[in-house]
């Protein structure tokens, strides 16, 4: 699927997607085993390089659909990655921020950083009105899109970009160059440890 989600693409897409989810599970492994630090400047340019060049060669490609914002309106934030717009409630298409209620820890330290994500979306979308693209509608209802806020700023990249959600890889890759650049800048809860969203909910923690 494209940033959109609104078209498949044929030119080796599948080779790609393997490519990245193999590239995600080295990250995994270096983020517990730090001790190739030139293994993983490497990576991290490889995979900055691909998501470059898909974005920039697919965007201009005739088959790539413009944005067609269908839902627009004042935003209300439900937590990290859910709002609600025109009585609709919308999951932020790509992406997995920390439950409400979910703490993290940074040595050793606990921090509350579901509610540092929702705070974090609050001041993102700012109260002002939000426009979104619908691609789907979930298991539970609710609207699968992407948005963008006031200033033309894509918050779904925003939110994994800053360290405050995750990339749902099980769903797409298409935030995955975003999270490495959090991780390896340490931002958000990947400062320091933090039980994966889904894992979180999955535990029974989390409703």
């Amino acid at each position: 699927m494209g940033r959109l989600g609104e078209c498949s693409y044929s030119l080796g897409f599948n080779q790609i997607e393997t490519f990245k989810h193999y590239f995600s599970g080295m990250i995994l492994k270096f983020k517990d085993n730090r001790t190739s630090p030139n293994l993983i400047r490497i990576g991290l340019v490889l995979a900055v390089l691909l998501g470059g060049l898909v974005g920039y060669y697919w965007q201009d490609m005739p088959f790539f659909p413009a944005p067609k914002f269908n839902i627009v309106g004042q935003a209300y934030i439900t937590d990290g990655d859910t709002i609600r717009v025109q009585g609709k409630k919308i999951r932020l298409h790509g992406i997995d921020a920390p439950e409400r209620d979910q703490t993290c820890s940074i040595k050793g330290r606990k921090w509350n950083c579901g509610a540092v994500s929702t705070a974090y979306l609050t001041r993102l979308i700012n109260y002002q009105k939000v426009k979104c693209t619908k691609l789907s509608t979930g298991r539970y209802g609710r609207t699968i899109a992407t948005c963008i806020n006031n200033k033309g700023q894509d918050i779904n990249s925003a939110m994994v970009s800053s360290g405050h959600a995750v990339a749902y890889t099980y769903y797409t890759y298409i935030y995955f160059p975003e999270q490495i650049e959090a991780w390896w800048s340490k931002r958000g809860i990947w400062q320091g440890e933090f039980v994966e969203p889904y894992q979180y909910r999955k535990s029974g923690r989390a409703p």
